[in-house]
């Protein structure tokens, strides 16, 4: 019975490794800003090329991730179903929907929600100015916290201990010119957040785009946050004012639904 019992924990513990190295791929190719190869996908998920063929063979089987006429990897159809199950019962983007869609029409710009989510912003909820029609969503995108205007409007009201584990896990990589790279420097830039109530993307992010930010607060503190983008400073700056309203309206409806 001893050894039947340890036969079973082996192959419990093996089939969960296993799992851990399926995610790990699936989630690699999610991540790429361009479509990889089993090859490229096993090395980003630091697994074996022959392990690696394997899972993908699985997980095109069950239809999380499909191949195209190239050999490369796309995510699959069967992920949507999830992604659109786990948003629907996220109630903080009910109830941040209708303020977003109201901020875009009064400045018309986008505006985005995102949270804190393995060391990054997730994006989960946006809604795009009224004179675009809504080409993709931007739901499931994720973006720096160093850079990013919901990035720093979160890190500003963190812990500094909490800031800091974040940025040594994810670094501070230069994605513009205007990226700042430096931790002292960005420690400043979230002085001036906490003192004025917004944040500001100057092109850090991606060149030619600016955003303003603002935090959105939970019964324990950040939660989330807020952010609208442009192409020219001056007038995203001009809706600062409207940015931190919303993003007061979202915290009070999220009181309000606890």
């Amino acid at each position: 019975m001893v050894k039947t019992k340890s036969k079973s924990s082996s192959d419990l513990g093996s089939s969960i490794t296993s799992l851990r190295k399926a995610f790990s791929l699936l989630n690699a190719v999610a991540a790429s800003s361009q479509p990889l190869t089993i090859a490229e996908a096993s090395a980003a998920a630091r697994i074996s090329r022959p392990t690696g063929y394997r899972i993908v063979e699985a997980l095109m089987a069950e239809g999380h991730l499909s191949q195209d006429s190239f050999g490369r990897l796309h995510v699959g159809f069967a992920s949507l179903p999830l992604a659109a199950k786990a948003l629907d019962n996220n109630r903080l983007r009910m109830e941040a929907l209708t303020a977003l869609q109201d901020l875009s029409k009064s400045t018309g710009r986008r505006s985005n929600l995102g949270v804190l989510y393995r060391g990054r912003i997730l994006h989960i909820v946006g809604a795009e100015k009224p004179s675009m029609p809504i080409r993709y969503a931007r739901f499931g995108k994720i973006v720096p916290l160093h850079c990013s205007a919901m990035g720093k409007a979160l890190l500003a009201y963190l812990p500094e201990d909490g800031v800091k584990a974040l940025i040594d896990s994810q670094g501070m990589k230069a994605l513009t010119p205007n990226t700042i790279t430096n931790y002292k420097t960005l420690l400043k830039d979230l002085e001036g957040v906490r003192k004025n109530g917004f944040s500001v993307s100057n092109q850090e992010h991606v060149a030619g785009l600016f955003a303003v930010g603002a935090m959105v607060r939970g019964e324990s503190g950040p939660i989330a946050s807020i952010a609208l983008l442009g192409r020219d400073l001056p007038s995203v700056l001009a809706a600062a004012d409207k940015v931190m309203h919303t993003a007061e309206i979202i915290s009070h409806r999220m009181d309000r639904a606890d």
